[in-house]
């Protein structure tokens, strides 16, 4: 029998380690050996206010404002920090802390408009009758991204009434008219609103129109030239009337509403240029939807 001995030769290489080296890998051993701690759930719920810079106007803040001027931009003179730059009767511009004009974001029924004409005699403000407006928000500092974020001077944005439907199975008619009259410049205006609805379908008719001459300042501050006397302020009558007919439709939890409008201004006086406007025809379109899921 033979027996075979196997000696097995190990050679075995020494690694030399510092104190420090040698505790950090003990601390590092049992960091692995832990288990995260746990840790409760907790679930904030509340409603985020309005920023001290928005303002919004809706319902009896409207009513009067509605009556006491044809032009749309002096609905908001009641709010801290905003002005406004009178051009002709229709046509005035909102100013926000003295910055007016393209520094403003202006929407109307969720379209950015901006104001037409070398002289910027089309306000956006203009393509909607007082009459016809249901809300107005105001931003009178930084707008937020979802307001354009490009604006300085801040944001105004107005939205026309909303569609009004019947209730279940039932049909509605109903109308509103209005008028209004100045002795100063003898203003007359009037207004008509129309709807037929089901509780699907509304359909909605407004007219809006205006007419003044020329008004009279408290005293004489000019010599009489041209017809006109000293107390009053030539180039500063107009003529406007605004249309619009929409049309909505709901079911559930989807609405589709579209626009038209059309507005004629056969004459608007600007007393502050060289130039007057004349048979001024716009017309607008609007398709909107907004759906909840």
């Amino acid at each position: 029998m033979t027996i075979a001995v196997i000696v097995l030769v190990i050679k075995m290489k020494l690694v030399r380690m510092t104190p420090m080296a040698l505790v950090a890998s003990m601390m590092l051993s049992g960091a692995y050996a832990q288990v995260a701690p746990s840790i409760d759930s907790l679930t904030v719920t509340g409603i985020q206010d309005a920023p001290l810079t928005q303002t919004i106007l809706k319902g009896e803040k409207l009513n009067q404002s509605r009556v006491n001027t044809p032009n749309t931009a002096a609905m908001l003179l009641n709010i801290p920090g905003v002005s406004m730059y009178s051009g002709g009767g229709v046509s005035g511009l909102p100013a926000i802390h003295g910055l007016a004009d393209d520094r403003v974001s202006t929407n109307v029924d969720g379209m950015p408009l901006l104001s037409s004409c070398p002289n910027h005699m089309n306000s956006p403000l203009s393509y909607i009758s007082p009459s016809n407006v249901g809300s107005v928000k105001v931003i009178t500092g930084l707008s937020p991204v979802s307001a354009g974020g490009d604006s300085l001077g801040g944001v105004v944005s107005v939205q026309s009434l909303p569609p009004v439907f019947a209730n279940k199975g039932e049909t509605l008619t109903q109308g509103e008219v209005g008028a209004s009259y100045s002795s100063n410049a003898t203003a007359i205006g009037g207004n008509l609103n129309v709807t037929a609805a089901t509780d699907e379908f509304s359909a909605n008719y407004t007219i809006d129109s205006v007419k003044a001459g020329n008004y009279t300042a408290g005293g004489n501050f000019k010599a009489p030239g041209n017809g006109i006397s000293p107390s009053t302020v030539g180039a500063s009558r107009y003529i406007a009337t605004n249309q619009q007919l929409s049309l909505a439709w709901q079911k559930e939890n989807h609405l589709i509403e579209f626009k038209a409008g059309y507005q004629f201004i056969p004459f608007e006086g600007y007393a502050n240029q060289r130039m007057d406007m004349t048979k001024n025809q716009s017309e607008q379109f609007n398709l909107k939807y907004t759906g909840k899921y």
